[in-house]
C-alpha cells in the first residue's frame, strides 16, 4: 500500500494519522520490507507503531486481512503473495488471512478496463474453487479450511446494463489453518 492511499483514508474518513491503528508502507515482494527466511527476534512485545518492515512480524500474526489487491496480479503472483502472505500467520489452529477482492465464475485471465498503465492490464480472477485450490497448493490440502465465495454486484452498478462481466463478482473469502504447519 503506498502511503498517499493511507493519506486519503485519514482524509475522506476524517481520521487523524494518530489512530491507533499503525500501517507499514512496503512492496511485500521486496525482501528488504519482507524477508520470512530473516531470523526475526521474538520479543515478548512489539510496539507495532515502530515498524517499517514486515519482517518481525514473521509467524506473529493471528489474523491478516487482505482486501482488494490480490486480483491485481496474474496468477502466478499470485501463488507467490499468497507464499508470502502465509508466512506471517502464528502457526496454529485459527490462524486466519481473509478478504475479499475481484472474482469469477470461471476462472482466467480477464482485460482490464483502458485507463491502466500499459504492461498491466490483465489479470487473474480466482472462482472459489480455483481460489481454494491456490491455498491448498499454498499450505497443504489437510492443513486448512477455506471458505470462499462469489457476491454479485450488479446489482449494486448499473442495473440498465445487463451484461455480466467478471468484475461484477467479489470473492469473499477465509483461509483457516486447522492446525500447525
Amino acid at each position: 500500500m503506498a502511503k498517499a492511499f493511507i493519506d486519503y483514508g485519514f482524509k475522506l474518513f476524517q481520521d487523524t494519522p494518530s489512530t491507533s491503528v499503525p500501517f507499514v508502507v512496503g512492496d511485500i515482494f521486496s525482501h528488504s520490507f519482507f524477508d520470512p527466511s530473516a531470523a526475526p527476534t521474538h520479543p515478548d512485545s512489539l510496539d507495532l507503531r515502530t515498524l517499517d518492515t514486515l519482517t518481525p512480524l514473521t509467524r506473529r500474526v493471528r489474523h491478516v486481512h487482505c482486501g482488494s489487491f490480490f486480483h491485481l496480479f496474474d496468477e502466478p503472483t499470485q501463488l507467490s503473495l499468497a507464499q508470502l502472505v502465509v508466512q506471517l500467520l502464528v502457526p496454529k489452529q485459527g490462524s486466519t488471512i481473509f478478504g475479499s477482492h475481484a472474482g469469477s465464475v470461471v476462472p482466467g485471465v480477464r482485460k482490464r478496463d483502458g485507463n491502466r498503465k500499459k504492461g498491466r492490464d490483465t489479470a487473474w480472477r480466482h472462482s472459489p474453487e480455483s481460489w481454494t485450490q491456490l491455498w491448498e497448493k499454498v499450505v497443504g490440502k489437510d492443513k486448512i479450511h477455506v471458505r470462499a465465495h462469489l457476491e454479485d454486484r450488479r446489482a449494486s452498478v448499473d442495473e440498465a446494463n445487463p451484461e455480466k462481466s467478471p468484475s461484477d463478482y467479489l470473492l469473499v473469502w477465509a483461509v483457516t489453518l486447522l492446525w500447525e504447519i
